[in-house]
């Protein structure tokens, strides 16, 4: 199920939050290559800390580790939330990048199809100067 932004910010800090709001559209589209995979690289440290933080929690709460603190974590649910957050956002960056993949993958291969279909009348085109056809 998705959350609301209003809900989303609720479990996340301010530099947190502002990485999840750039994987929203229409932001996440408008992100060069190098700022998508930057966000991706620190949203995915973000939601492995915050995964660690929410077992570490949860085998508090069963008795099973010793507790970080003075005293037992009585619930975990916050951990568990942001954790959902932080990987919804990943989710919709690893889309976006596999979008963009499937976009260039296509035009590569639009770009072969019209040099080996031209190729035979003898015609250099475009597509001819592309280095890497399958």
């Amino acid at each position: 199920m998705s959350n609301s932004r209003q809900l989303e910010a609720r479990f996340l800090d301010n530099s947190e939050k502002q990485l999840v709001d750039s994987s929203h559209h229409p932001d996440v589209g408008d992100l060069s290559d190098r700022e998508l995979a930057d966000l991706r690289r620190n949203l995915r440290e973000r939601r492995n800390r915050a995964r660690d933080i929410a077992n570490r929690q949860r085998r508090e709460i069963r008795g099973k580790g010793a507790p970080r603190g003075e005293s037992r974590v009585s619930e975990d649910a916050g951990s568990r939330e942001k954790l959902s957050v932080l990987s919804s956002a990943l989710q919709r960056v690893n889309n976006e990048t596999s979008r963009r993949e499937r976009l260039l993958a296509a035009g590569i291969e639009e770009q072969c199809g019209a040099r080996t279909g031209n190729a035979s009348r003898g015609q250099p085109t475009e597509a001819s100067k592309v280095t890497s056809c399958r």
